[in-house]
């Protein structure tokens, strides 16, 4: 980020304080012209200073990630009718729904973080792919020279037969023969 970036970017918060706080009543309009004026510059400048070749979304378009954008709008849409409105109570109002609706945003989250761990359990992780294709993905990848790759695989099948001593000692064997082959 550059320095106007910074800069615009502080800006923008005094100006959002300003905004909260109702400081200089006299110039309501004018601060609010500013405010807005302020945070779309900051916004520009941020948007330009990204590199778009260095940003990958892997985001999977589901329920549960439409509920949490829409949570987010309604949000911004209170916090930012409060920061416009004129009149304190009304003000307030929005403030307390959107603080109401962040509370409510947090709760779904820790639900839903949850809920998708259940869902995403170890072993329909285990039934996605299986040790046998993996032992087939490490061969192909040291017939290709790709040790790394190898090894990933060879440490995923590890991991899943701790229990089992023989199949792990003969596995912890290939992944020496490997290093070592990688070595030289």
């Amino acid at each position: 980020m550059d320095t106007f970036t910074l800069v615009t970017g502080l800006a923008s918060l005094f100006g959002f304080a300003i905004q909260v706080f109702d400081l200089f009543p006299k110039l309501g309009r004018a601060r609010q012209t500013v405010f807005v004026l302020l945070v779309g510059i900051f916004l520009g400048s941020l948007i330009r200073a990204i590199d778009a070749s260095s940003i990958r979304l892997n985001i999977q378009v589901t329920g549960f990630t439409v509920v949490i954008a829409l949570f987010v709008v309604v949000i911004i849409g209170f916090l930012m009718a409060a920061a416009f409105s004129n009149d304190l109570r009304k003000r307030g109002e929005f403030y307390g729904v959107a603080g109401l609706g962040f509370l409510v945003f947090i709760f779904v989250l820790m639900v839903g973080g949850i809920a998708s761990g259940v869902v995403e359990s170890p072993a329909i992780e285990k039934e996605r792919i299986t040790i046998a294709e993996l032992n087939a993905l490490a061969e192909r990848a040291l017939q290709n020279k790709d040790f790394d790759r190898a090894l990933m695989h060879l440490r995923t099948i590890q991991s899943r037969v701790q229990g089992d001593s023989e199949r792990s000692k003969i596995i912890k064997d290939k992944i020496r023969e490997i290093e070592a082959q990688e070595i030289k």
